[in-house]
């Protein structure tokens, strides 16, 4: 999209969110819950039919088990590991990787071990990155795995290498590779590496410095559900935008996040006292212990 179109888009959105954050600060209601984007499940899994055998609706099943396990973790890893495991019995070859994801979701890194180790699909290479990650913090051996995921075109892959070379963390910092990997991520729809890519140029050590596209970046990790976008952008916009900010801070915290719900405690305190209360009670019993104090 070029420039001026972006930020005639971030202008419409800044102005919807701004309407509906002076609504939702100044009135004296609780607002209806923000439209949540819904995240794509495995629903021919849901079905029972086993995995499906077209090309390019196993490449979408796959996208979209990825993403329930990314965002429900645990929840999503019990209720999918039974059935990934049949499919990859079945010859699914990226079902047995997304089985040892799960298994790693549910802290069984021995027995993911066994599944990944059978194929060299893009779930595979994944798991077995995640392995040196994630557990072994060896991210030097990581590194090129989610390289290879990310080549065969699993975007998250993409994004987890993205974080090795913008960190250094066992290799050389290279922010550069790390913004081409967060925006092939995406660019190609991986909200998380829209984040990530923001906060690479937020930190200086990407080459965008304006920060309107900054702004853009997080805002569609936020519309496409990742609650950390949200509050960065909340944060970024709540000293010059405060109603604005509530906005996010409050799409956040209907999503679970109760960090979102502390941010959107600390912007209403003034003007609404006994809401921010409950968001901080909210906040502190959701596990969120700065909430707490």
């Amino acid at each position: 999209m070029r420039p001026m179109k972006r930020l005639l888009l971030l202008a419409l959105v800044v102005v919807a969110a701004g309407a509906f954050g002076w609504w939702y600060v100044s009135g004296n209601h609780t607002p209806r819950a923000s439209a949540k984007p819904t995240p794509p499940g495995p629903t021919l899994a849901a079905a029972d039919v086993g995995y499906p055998t077209d090309p390019k609706r196993l490449a979408q099943w796959i996208d979209e088990t990825v993403h329930e396990l990314i965002y429900k973790k645990e929840k999503a890893a019990r209720r999918w590991s039974p059935l990934l495991a049949g499919y990859c019995e079945q010859g699914c070859e990226d079902c047995c990787g997304l089985q040892a994801y799960a298994l790693q979701i549910l802290g069984q890194w021995e027995e993911a071990s066994a599944y990944y180790k059978r194929h060299a699909s893009a779930a595979c290479l994944f798991a077995e990155a995640r392995e040196f990650s994630h557990h072994r913090n060896e991210p030097e051996i990581a590194l090129p795995l989610y390289e290879r995921a990310c080549h065969l075109g699993l975007l998250i892959a993409c994004s987890n290498a993205g974080v090795i070379l913008a960190l250094g963390n066992g290799v050389p910092k290279n922010p550069d590779r790390a913004a081409c990997l967060y925006l092939e991520a995406c660019e190609g729809g991986e909200p998380i590496a829209c984040a990530n890519l923001a906060m690479l140029h937020e930190s200086g050590a990407g080459p965008l410095t304006d920060d309107r596209k900054i702004n853009v970046l997080y805002q569609r990790a936020c519309e496409a559900g990742y609650t950390r976008g949200c509050n960065r952008l909340g944060l970024r916009l709540r000293d010059a935008l405060p109603q604005v900010a509530a906005n996010f801070f409050y799409r956040s915290c209907e999503q679970g996040d109760m960090r979102g719900c502390l941010l959107l405690a600390d912007t209403i305190a003034f003007d609404r006292p006994n809401e921010a209360r409950q968001l901080y009670e909210r906040a502190c019993r959701g596990g969120y212990e700065p909430a707490c104090r």
